[in-house]
């Protein structure tokens, strides 16, 4: 070691270089400088903390919109008491005085009113509709808060259910176009409500005028969602638009089958049903829907769900089997066989106690 560095010391003072091998191994070079490798855990912890704060943060608002609609539900059942809830009610006509000119809470809070109202009686609907609110609400769908648009789009849900007359007064004031925008570019929340009314203004033959204005594709697209509410209300509306033969090809050319097929296996048993329902609708007298829905592998799902827990659920896969039946496609003879066992079962099922549920559509399907 001693004669090794009397040599390097003499190769310094003579001016010549020292030989590599003089001085071992070549250190590594350093890395380029740069950006930090950042660890996926972290990036993982980080990510999963911004959504637990975003799952609180929807909760509160949840406790919040439930705690207001008590206090609501409450002074309604005391005027009820007091015989104010007559179709000529003093009430609503101040609620819908109130969409016209107060301030952006207290039209949602107006909103809320007028919707849990309209729940309540179809006396009410009437007389909120004569009052003037359809076109208030619709108004509202634009407003800047995102409750205040989606106690809009729950309020016209609520007055257009089971109400013909309702529901041709709330598209005609142009709620159809509003409410898709609402599926388009809101908050999930919104979304949801919007996806609602939508299916509800469906029931009674307004489903080519919702498909044309565009609601298909924001529609398939809220299938993909990670919240099963969404999802569901997003099949059921398809299961609606669904019932016209013209939506039939445009709701299966943008996508949705193989979405449904996988609905079929959701955790929720509600989107199963109304996957199972949207299914059954598409291939309803539809040769290329049933081809496309055997490609995507519907069968062993819908025929797994003839054991699920569910009637509703057990007979929407049934019906849409039946359909599918009618394709002649290879596995037609097995999926009869198959539909006509479990009829049986829903039969029985039905006579113990009730379809358990099932889908309100269930009468207009093919």
């Amino acid at each position: 070691a001693a004669g090794g560095l009397a040599a390097l010391a003499g190769q310094a003072a003579l001016g010549s270089p020292p030989s590599a091998a003089s001085l071992g191994p070549t250190p590594a070079p350093e890395p380029p400088r740069g950006e930090p490798r950042r660890d996926p855990r972290e990036v993982r912890r980080r990510a999963e903390g911004r959504k637990a704060a975003a799952d609180e943060e929807r909760r509160r608002a949840d406790e919040q919109r439930r705690r207001e609609e008590d206090r609501i539900r409450r002074k309604i059942e005391k005027d009820r008491a007091k015989g104010m809830t007559t179709e000529d009610d003093e009430p609503i006509t101040r609620q819908v005085a109130t969409l016209s000119m107060g301030s952006e809470d207290e039209k949602t809070e107006a909103a809320l009113f007028l919707g849990l109202l309209a729940m309540a009686s179809p006396e009410n609907q009437a007389a909120i509709v004569r009052a003037g609110a359809v076109a208030q609400l619709v108004q509202l769908l634009q407003g800047r808060a995102p409750e205040a648009r989606g106690q809009a789009a729950v309020a016209l849900g609520a007055l257009a259910a089971n109400n013909t007359y309702n529901k041709v007064a709330i598209v005609r004031a142009g709620a159809i176009p509003a409410l898709i925008r609402l599926l388009k570019e809101d908050a999930v929340e919104v979304q949801e409500v919007a996806a609602t009314a939508l299916q509800t203004l469906a029931e009674t033959n307004n489903q080519v005028e919702i498909a044309q204005a565009g609601a298909i594709v924001p529609l398939v697209a809220l299938l993909k969602d990670e919240r099963p509410g969404v999802r569901e209300e997003a099949a059921g509306a398809l299961v609606i638009l669904a019932l016209n033969a013209d939506n039939q090809a445009a709701i299966a050319q943008v996508g949705a089958v193989p979405l449904l097929v996988d609905l079929l296996k959701d955790d929720a048993a509600s989107v199963r049903e109304q996957a199972a329902a949207a299914l059954r609708n598409l291939a309803a007298e539809n040769a290329d829907n049933q081809a496309a829905i055997a490609r995507a592998g519907a069968f062993a799902p819908l025929a797994e769900l003839l054991k699920d827990d569910l009637p509703g659920v057990r007979e929407e896969a049934l019906a849409a089997l039946r359909n599918l039946a009618a394709a002649g496609l290879e596995e037609a003879e097995a999926v009869a066989s198959a539909a006509a066992a479990a009829g049986v079962a829903i039969r029985e099922a039905a006579l113990a106690g009730g379809s358990g549920g099932g889908s309100a559509h269930r009468e207009k399907v093919r």
